[in-house]
């Protein structure tokens, strides 16, 4: 016997899910599936279910930055990477151009961002971006270029050594971090609530003449047993001293006890200190203290310090060390699990090439100073280790200049720059290392044998068999995004249904959810760069209707260390060819690793400074434009045309630059195309116009302009600086600059500039530009906007989008705020938010074709912002998938598409047979624009 169900589903989810499941204990069918379009008039639907997660993050970082150069420029944009726990971090970086501004990019003011990011054993992902001003207790601090986070103390003797920053987790929920500059020194708490900095918790307490009155090397260490006790060790005229502080997690920051001292002479190079015992013994804490006291000579003491009384006693003598040249590092780090005392101090010196001397620490009486060498696979003379991590509770890992090493808790050292194959390079970089204890992420880099896959990219290790084992090297699932998007690198394929992103010289394709479908390196895509593909980072990255990829490829910029950064946006040698280069066309996700090059376009220098954008011609044909810059005394903007599946014409316009030493040098063009009118038979490709600068001098680089409309083609020359609007506003010129997104058939270019409070926003909705001034607050209303709202982020779907203005201040939580638009109305928005969580910092982003949502924590102050926005209506294309599902495979049986209109239907007659707990799963690609039903007969 049988019998028949109907399941009515209003509306399809935008996941696939799980809509029957045959529970019956016999066979039933899958008879018949109807698809409708719901097509309603366009509606803004709101739920709850947004999070503050974001997928994206940035691709202009340094991956491998230069190790040389002076203070202004070592490690510029590399984090501070601190543990929180075992898979959790808290990155610190300084600004610069993150923030698609152009000159210093607030360089001149002491600020730091903070931001968590995770692996969950799936994907990486970051959370909120919340500032921190620490201007208040380090006046002369950053100032201009004059230093980085990773610098060497002003007096201190070894750059790449030992940097002026330091930070350690106390708990998950609070970091100590130390910073010196000049004479002057602070210990500082940052506070942790959810998933971000909490600035109400930011406390400091000066350090300045604790140890010395002038700036040489110091440490930190945890205490063993307490979340609220820190140790620092430094330097003053005559020895190292030591000495404990209290970090609670609310009140002051106090010094405890007295300053104690280690006996070890004065040197202006380093010293170091860590603990031995990752469990307090008692109360007490065994610390490993290693210094130099002079060039060439050192000391390693045991010093035990018991948290309830703040006192430090002398145990045994010291022990001494030596260098056969000068010092060129001293680091030491925990290897103990529990109350066993285990510990390592690692040195090298610039006389010996390819060896790092090791001493490990095991006793509770006394140092010891037996050695063990460690043989490293590369011959350098300018090998500096910056920091170490503890991977897990049995490894210790060593990071700098020229090394990546590993020191397991039996004392075997292993180089994680595994063989000659993967290195044996003799200049100079910085290998970065990000400590996930399951999947920890480095960068290496190799001009000599260029690695064995030849791509700038992020490295694993994957497959540790034990707490000790380092496992091994692995190049893909390594997509991992953090920092401040700049919105021109990623963009959503409808045909494969999934996001297209690019970092450095990978393509992946990730799902909503940040999982990686599938990934291509450059190296696979495009083999016959002339130079190298590991010399090219992937910049501007869109999708056409078709499922074509385009893409700009930026050489030399932030992947090879012989290219110094320059702090204001000045990378003069990157003075090299880049390409725009086009694919064919990716109709699923797991085809990207098959693409190949289809069309190439050559581009001089400063090809990579660029913006890339696309629409539909009155023909109906796909067409995109990229507007970049071309030569260096006087960079003209150009615009190249693709159509037809080739690159096509490029024309010059008159926007020119202020030449070396400005915006165009670097990567993130200040200018961006925007279309102004629809295609028509006059203007088969519509008009079109560039919003940013004609800079003749430096002073207006920093103003922000708007072009008349033009045929982007044809009378592109015509773009000149006259008749154009002028928003900068009145008083001094400052930086500006502009972030774009797209979807489809919707363009939206946001603006920051502090001139002209409050900021404007173009959109542009099926090729018809909302005004050429664009939406600003207080247009149609009160404007709430403050100075603070500058930094720009988007979210970009095909009937709708939001945008935020989150808050520069890192000194309080200062409101910051967000608005909603959809296409029928982008002239005032549907929604605005205002809200001071996170530092002011709202996560925006898109889901699927229709949905993007918005999140800011609840404070004190405000409550949850939590929306979920899905805009659909007449006539778009969805997507609907049907698959079945076993319990543990899933076979796919329907993949179409079909116009949400309620007039268009689909009926599947095919009949599947389901065994019992086979399942029907079901989605569209657009929330709430399908619904559908599904006739199941049952066996009973």
């Amino acid at each position: 016997m049988t019998t028949a169900r109907s399941i009515i589903l209003s509306t399809v989810a935008n996941t696939l899910t799980t809509v029957y499941t045959n529970t019956t204990g016999k066979t039933s069918v899958l008879k018949s599936v109807n698809i409708n379009g719901i097509g309603d008039p366009q509606t803004l639907s709101t739920s709850a279910g947004a999070d503050e997660w974001l997928y994206f993050g940035t691709n202009m970082a340094a991956l491998i930055p230069a190790s040389f150069g002076s203070s202004a420029a070592r490690g510029y944009t590399v984090p501070i990477s601190v543990p929180l726990s075992a898979n959790r971090l808290l990155l610190i970086w300084q600004p610069d151009f993150m923030h698609n501004l152009a000159q210093n990019d607030l360089h001149d003011r002491a600020t730091i961002h903070t931001q968590i990011v995770e692996y969950t054993g799936t994907k990486y992902r970051a959370g909120p971006i919340v500032n921190v001003d620490i201007q208040g207790f380090m006046t002369s601090y950053i100032s201009g270029a004059s230093v980085t986070l990773h610098a060497k103390p002003a007096s201190g003797s070894i750059e790449g050594s030992s940097p002026n920053f330091k930070a350690i987790a106390l708990s998950a929920t609070k970091v100590a971090c130390t910073i010196r500059y000049g004479s002057l020194m602070q210990l500082f708490r940052l506070s942790i609530v959810g998933n971000s900095v909490e600035l109400s918790g930011l406390t400091n307490l000066s350090l300045t003449g604790t140890f010395t009155t002038t700036a040489h090397h110091y440490d930190i260490a945890p205490v063993s047993g307490s979340t609220t006790q820190i140790t620092v060790i430094g330097t003053d005229a005559s020895s190292w001293k030591i000495r404990s502080f209290d970090v609670p997690d609310t009140g002051a920051i106090t010094a405890l006890g007295t300053t104690f001292d280690t006996t070890i002479g004065h040197s202006t190079y380093m010293g170091v200190v860590c603990r031995n015992n990752k469990t307090a013994v008692g109360t007490l804490t065994y610390y490993t203290v290693a210094c130099a006291n002079a060039a060439t000579t050192g000391s390693i003491r045991l010093i035990s310090y018991d948290s309830s009384t703040s006192t430090f006693i002398l145990l045994g003598s010291a022990v001494a060390i030596t260098a056969t040249s000068n010092w060129q590092s001293i680091e030491a780090e925990c290897l103990s699990a529990d109350t066993t005392s285990n510990a390592v101090v690692v040195t090298n010196d610039s006389n010996v090439t390819n060896t790092i001397r090791t001493y490990r620490q095991t006793s509770t009486a006394a140092a010891t100073n037996t050695l063990v060498s460690l043989g490293l696979n590369t011959s350098v003379t300018a090998r500096t280790i910056s920091s170490s991590f503890r991977w897990g509770d049995s490894r210790a890992v060593f990071v700098g200049d020229n090394c990546l090493f590993m020191i397991d808790s039996a004392g075997v050292g292993a180089d994680l720059i595994s063989n000659s194959t993967d290195s044996s390079s003799v200049v100079n970089y910085r290998n970065l290392w990000y400590n996930f204890e399951s999947k920890p992420l480095y960068t290496f880099y190799d001009p000599g044998t260029i690695q064995i896959d030849r791509t700038a990219q992020y490295y694993s290790r994957t497959g540790m068999t034990s707490v000790t084992n380092s496992g091994v090297r692995t190049s893909t699932g390594n997509y991992f995004p953090w920092g401040h998007e700049y919105g021109n690198h990623y963009d959503w394929s409808e045909v494969a249904g999934c996001w297209m992103v690019a970092q450095y010289g990978k393509i992946y394709a990730i799902n909503t959810d940040g999982v990686i479908l599938d990934e291509l390196s450059l190296n696979n895509l495009y083999p016959d760069l002339s130079s190298g593909t590991y010399q090219y980072d992937i910049r501007n990255l869109i999708v056409l209707p078709s499922g074509r990829l385009l893409m700009c490829l930026a050489p030399r910029t932030m992947t090879e260390p012989n290219y110094t950064l320059r702090y204001a946006h000045n990378w003069n040698d990157s003075q090299t060819t880049g390409y725009a280069i086009s694919t064919q066309p990716i109709l699923n996700p797991k085809d990207l690793n098959r693409a190949s090059v289809q069309t190439t376009l050559s581009l001089s220098a400063f090809g990579c400074s660029a913006h890339l954008t696309s629409n539909v011609d009155l023909n109906g044909d796909e067409r995109a434009y990229l507007l970049w810059h071309n030569g260096a005394a006087s960079p003209a903007t150009q615009i190249s045309q693709y159509y037809s599946t080739i690159w096509q014409t490029t024309t010059a316009t008159s926007f020119t630059s202020a030449g070396v030493g400005s915006w165009n040098v670097g990567y993130n063009s200040p200018n961006k195309l925007i279309q102004d009118t629809p295609a028509t038979t006059l203007y088969p490709r519509g008009l079109w116009r560039i919003i940013g600068t004609n800079t003749s001098t430096l002073a207006e680089t920093r103003q922000l302009r708007v072009s008349a409309a033009y045929d982007i083609i044809v009378s592109a020359s015509s773009l000149a600086p006259t008749g154009f609007l002028s928003l900068n506003g009145s008083g001094t010129p400052s930086r500006y600059g502009t972030t774009a997104k797209r979807y489809k058939n919707i363009a939206v270019v946001a603006a920051h500039n502090p001139n002209a409070t409050p900021t404007h926003v173009w959109s542009s909705i099926e090729g018809k530009l909302n005004s050429p001034y664009g939406w600003y607050a207080g247009q149609y209303g009160t404007n709430i906007q403050t100075s603070n709202s500058q930094y720009t982020s988007l979210a970009v779907t095909s009937r709708g989008y939001a945008v935020a203005f989150n808050s520069t201040s890192g000194v309080s939580n200062a409101t910051s705020v967000a608005y909603v638009f959809d296409s029928v109305q982008n002239i005032t928005p549907r929604v605005t938010f205002a809200n001071t969580s996170n530092g002011g910092f709202y996560t925006l982003k898109s889901t699927s074709g229709n949905v993007f949502q918005i999140y800011n924590a609840a404070n004190a102050t405000n409550s949850v912002v939590d929306a979920v926005y899905a805009v659909t209506g007449n006539n778009d294309i969805a997507k609907f998938t049907l698959a079945l599902f076993d319990g543990s495979n899933t076979f796919f049986i329907a993949n179409q598409s079909i116009s949400t209109s309620n007039t268009t239907y689909i009926r599947t007659n095919d009949t599947y047979l389901l065994a019992n707990n086979n399942s029907v799963r079901i989605a569209s690609d657009k929330s709430n624009a399908l619904s559908a039903l599904l006739t199941i007969v049952e066996e009973v």
